[in-house]
């Protein structure tokens, strides 16, 4: 599976690039702002998006809704995480494909659940 991680911090990053290598089914790419997650998608498409919802530049809210209005990325999955912004409403998050909403610090309990679920479905 492609993951694509997006976060402005690189300790961030490396936690979640470190745990799903870890899992050993997982090729990770990481952008460290929404525009070069944009660049990103274009270039090797992921087919799950872990994305920090406050960013300079481009938030994740932000990058979510250019993904969804380009028909090759609209239906990649999102996890959507952040420690201070509040989870969107349940109904606004499945209109967008947001699979998951994650407080930091990370459980990564429900990040490998939600992986492992998402695996499964590809399969």
């Amino acid at each position: 599976m492609k993951v694509l991680i997006v976060d402005d911090t690189k300790d961030i990053v490396s936690l979640f690039r470190d745990y799903l290598e870890m899992r050993g089914d997982c090729r990770v790419s990481v952008a460290y702002s929404g525009e070069q997650a944009l660049e990103a998608v274009k270039n090797d498409r992921p087919d799950l998006i872990i994305l920090d919802m406050i960013m300079p530049g481009l938030s994740g809210m932000e990058v979510i809704v250019a993904l969804r209005k380009n028909a090759d990325t609209s239906r990649i999955p999102v996890i959507l995480a952040s420690a201070i912004a509040e989870a969107p409403e349940e109904e606004e998050r499945r209109k967008l494909g947001i699979i998951e909403f994650l407080r930091k610090p990370v459980n990564f309990k429900l990040l490998n659940s939600k992986v492992g679920e998402l695996q499964s479905m590809m399969n």
